[in-house]
C-alpha cells in the first residue's frame, strides 16, 4: 500500500504541474467549437469514475473501526425506530444529520434485503460520499466557468475529480469529507454574497453534521458583524441588515430544534451529552494529524503533558484563541469580501496545524475553497500549495489507514512514525508560507471591492 500511496502521489502531482504549466498559464479561454463534445466525454469520464469507485470499495476493509461503526449506524434503519438510536445502548457517537442519510440507507436495505453485514451494503454506505465527490467536481466547474473560462474551469473540476485525498476517504475510507466540504463550501459562498440567512442555516446543518465544523464561528460573526457596522451609516441598509440578523437568528434557532426532534423525541440534552462524550474521548496532542504537535514528536502523547511551559491542551487553546483574533482583524481591515475564502482557509489550517486533538482528515474541508480561491482572485501561489497539500494530506490520511489495517499506532518504533514526524514538517512549513501569502492579499486590499457574481 506504502508504493501505491508513492505511484499516486507522483502521478498527481505530474497532472497537476503540466496542468499549471499549460491550460492554466493561458487567459480566460473556452474549450471552442468542440465544447458540447468535450463536456459530454468528461460526464461519460465522471460517471465512469463514479462506477469504478463503487466497485472498487466493495472490497476496501477501510478503516477498521470507522467501518463497523459506519455499518452499525446503517443497520438502524432496519431494526429499529429513528427515535431508538440514542437510547438503545449502542456506541453513537455521529450527530443527527449524518445519522438520517445512514438511516434511510439502512431502510432501504431492509427493503431490498440486502445483508448488513455483506459488501454490498458498504457499498451502499459509501456511495453518498462517493455521490458527493463527483457532485463538487461537477459545482467546480459550473462556479468557475463564469470567471475563468470554461477550458479551465475543466481543467479545475477534473484537479477536484482526480483528487487523491477525496478518492482515498470515500472510496477506500468511506468518510463523509467531501459531503462537509461541499457544504462549507455553499455556506460561505452565500456569506460572500450576502445571504446571510442562507449561510447561517447551512451553518447550522453543519453543526448537526460535524460538529467540528463550530470552528468556523468566529469567522461567521466577525464578518456579518462587521458588515452591521458597515451598513450602520446608512438608514435603510441599516434596517435590511437587522432583518436579515433576526431572520438568520430565528431560522439557525429552528434549525437546531426540528433537525434533531426525530431522532432525540425532543431530549435535546441527550444530544448536548453525545458531543461533549465524543470531545472527551480524544485527549491527545494530536491523533495522526500531520502538523505541529506531529512535528515535534507528539502523536498519541496526552494532552496533559507539558510542552514547554503549558500542556499540549492549553497551548492548543491558546491558539485557537490567537486564530480567532486573526480572524476578527482581518475581517475588520481587509475590504475585500474575497477575504472569506482566505479566512475559511486559515481556520481549516491554523486549527488543524495548531490546535489539539486534531485527526488526520481534518485539513479537507480548505481544499475547495483554495479552488474557490484562485477562480476569484487568480491567486496561482494558493493553486499550488492546493496541489502540495493534497499530496502531503494523501499521504498522512494514506499511512495512518495502512497502520490501522494493520492494527498498528504510528507511534514509537513503528517504521511510520520518523517518517510522519517529516510529513508533519513539511505541513508546517507550507503552513507558514500560506499564511504569509494571505496576510499580504489581506494587506494589500484594504479597499472596498465590488461582489463578483
Amino acid at each position: 500500500m506504502l508504493i501505491s500511496l508513492a505511484v499516486i502521489s507522483i502521478l498527481y502531482a505530474a497532472l497537476f504541474s503540466v496542468c499549471c504549466a499549460t491550460v492554466l498559464r493561458s487567459p480566460k479561454a473556452t474549450l471552442g467549437k468542440n465544447k458540447d463534445n468535450i463536456l459530454c466525454i468528461a460526464g461519460g469520464g465522471l460517471l465512469a469514475m463514479f462506477i469504478l469507485q463503487l466497485a472498487i470499495t466493495r472490497n476496501m476493509p477501510g478503516h477498521l473501526q470507522d467501518t463497523d461503526l459506519f455499518r452499525l449506524w446503517a443497520s438502524f434503519g432496519s431494526d429499529r425506530a429513528i427515535w431508538e438510536c440514542y437510547t438503545a445502548g449502542d456506541y453513537v457517537d455521529y450527530p443527527p444529520v449524518y445519522l438520517y442519510v445512514l438511516y434511510i440507507i439502512g431502510f432501504v436495505a431492509k427493503i431490498f434485503r440486502i445483508p448488513t453485514d455483506g459488501k454490498t451494503f458498504i457499498v451502499l454506505v459509501r456511495s453518498v460520499p462517493i455521490l458527493f465527490d463527483g457532485i463538487t467536481s461537477i459545482c467546480v466547474y459550473w462556479f468557475s466557468k463564469e470567471f475563468v473560462g470554461d477550458k479551465k474551469a475543466l481543467v479545475l473540476a477534473i484537479f477536484s475529480a482526480l483528487n487523491p485525498l477525496n478518492f482515498l476517504n470515500s472510496t477506500m475510507w468511506g468518510q463523509i469529507d467531501s459531503v462537509t466540504g461541499l457544504m462549507v463550501a455553499a455556506m460561505l459562498i452565500f456569506l460572500y454574497k450576502k445571504q446571510y440567512v442562507r449561510s447561517c442555516v447551512m451553518f447550522a446543518v453543519l453543526i448537526l453534521t460535524k460538529p467540528q465544523m463550530i470552528i468556523f464561528s468566529p469567522l461567521m460573526g466577525f464578518v456579518v458583524f462587521f458588515d452591521l457596522v458597515a451598513a450602520w451609516k446608512e438608514p435603510v441598509e441599516r434596517k435590511k441588515m437587522l432583518k436579515q440578523i433576526g431572520l438568520s437568528v430565528l431560522a439557525v434557532l429552528a434549525v437546531f430544534l426540528i433537525v434533531p426532534l426525530p431522532i432525540t423525541g425532543g431530549n435535546y440534552g441527550l444530544l448536548l451529552k453525545k458531543y461533549t462524550e465524543a470531545v472527551g474521548m480524544y485527549q491527545y496532542a494530536t491523533l495522526n494529524a500531520a502538523n505541529f504537535y506531529g512535528m515535534m514528536g507528539s502523536n498519541w502523547v496526552k494532552n496533559s503533558e507539558l510542552l514547554l511551559f503549558f500542556s499540549y491542551k492549553t497551548w492548543g487553546f491558546i491558539f485557537i484563541v490567537l486564530i480567532s483574533l486573526i480572524v476578527g482583524i482581518v475581517s475588520c481591515l481587509c475590504k475585500d469580501r474575497r477575504k472569506i475564502f482566505y479566512l475559511g482557509v486559515f481556520t481549516v489550517m491554523g486549527i488543524f496545524m495548531l490546535a489539539h486533538s486534531m485527526h488526520e482528515r481534518y485539513l479537507h474541508p480548505m481544499f475547495l475553497l483554495m479552488l474557490i480561491i484562485y477562480v476569484l482572485a487568480e491567486d496561482k501561489k494558493t493553486l499550488f500549495l492546493y496541489g502540495g497539500f493534497s499530496v502531503t494530506a494523501f499521504i498522512n490520511c494514506g499511512i495512518v489507514l495502512y497502520t490501522n489495517q494493520r492494527e498498528e499506532f504510528i507511534y514509537g518504533d513503528n517504521p511510520c512514525y520518523q517518517f510522519f514526524v517529516l510529513l508533519s514538517a513539511v505541513q508546517v512549513v507550507m503552513f507558514a508560507a500560506w499564511v504569509l501569502h494571505a496576510l499580504r492579499f489581506a494587506w494589500q486590499h484594504k479597499k472596498l471591492l465590488p461582489i463578483k457574481e
